[in-house]
């Protein structure tokens, strides 16, 4: 009977430490931040538009969350940001020297802005930007939709 306890005994301990092993071992990383996914900041959007880089800086209890998107222009007349959504809610376009960053400028790098103060940093974020614009060539309207995601900075 002793030697039956005693074989239970030997069998709880190996099976014991290896599982304190595991344990310590998955701590360490999780304290090193493998397990962190990071989201790298990426953007797409239709053509005539090319969306090169995409940036949200959110502070908490200071200021909102800024969303801030460059858009380049190739071949569209009179294009402007019909509206933008960042988690399903809507985002508030920045006014600078009180005109609206909505329309867009042909052949440059555009910058659009907007305020959505629900983030702060770390968290993850993911929306839509609708763009319409003019046909250079037929004089028609057309509507483009872009995505972007990332982490908040």
């Amino acid at each position: 009977m002793y030697r039956k306890a005693q074989s239970a005994m030997e069998y709880l301990m190996t099976y014991g430490w290896a599982i304190l092993v595991i344990l310590i071992a998955l701590g360490a990383m999780f304290y090193l931040g493998v397990f962190d996914a990071s989201t790298p900041n990426n953007c797409q959007i239709q053509a005539p538009f090319n969306c090169l880089d995409v940036l949200l800086v959110g502070v908490a209890g200071e200021d909102p969350g800024t969303l801030t998107l460059s858009i380049g222009v190739s071949s569209a007349s009179s294009p402007t940001v019909s509206s933008i959504t960042i988690n399903g809610n809507a985002c508030t376009p920045i006014m600078v020297g009180g005109i609206l960053e909505t329309s867009l400028t042909l052949n440059q790098v555009n910058i659009v802005s907007c305020s959505n103060g629900d983030l702060t940093a770390g968290d993850k974020f993911t929306g839509t930007i609708a763009l319409t614009y003019t046909s250079q060539y037929g004089g028609l309207d057309h509507s483009v939709e872009g995505t972007f995601s990332g982490t908040v900075e």
